[in-house]
């Protein structure tokens, strides 16, 4: 599991640890613990199979997930929204199936 802004998330990667899977993360202060290794952002581009987002609504983070963002990813992955506020632009998700799904194999909310 990837995850974008680790933060207070540790009984996540606890849980995902659990199933024996690597957890990554990217968080712009550098989180890190033994739940979680800390990486750049371009690692989870590469190596993500689940994303998990959990930063808050800020100028920055408004709308990020869109189809530039999407569309870095070098393979589909699951992407789970623990976001309150605009930061996945739903609207590209839903008006484009074939474009997203090629990206996105699940969107949980």
């Amino acid at each position: 599991m990837r995850s974008i802004r680790y933060g207070n998330t540790d009984i996540t990667c606890l849980s995902i640890k659990g199933l024996d899977r690597k957890v990554i993360a990217y968080d712009k202060f550098d989180s890190q613990d033994e739940f979680c290794e800390g990486r750049i952002m371009e690692d989870l581009f590469e190596q993500c199979d689940i994303m998990s987002l959990h930063v808050p609504q800020a100028e920055k983070t408004m709308l990020m997930v869109n189809d530039e963002f999407l569309n870095k990813f070098k393979k589909p992955i699951y992407l789970i929204n623990n976001v309150r506020g605009k930061v996945v632009r739903i609207a590209y998700l839903v008006k484009n199936p074939v474009l997203v799904r090629r990206k996105v194999l699940v969107y949980l909310i």
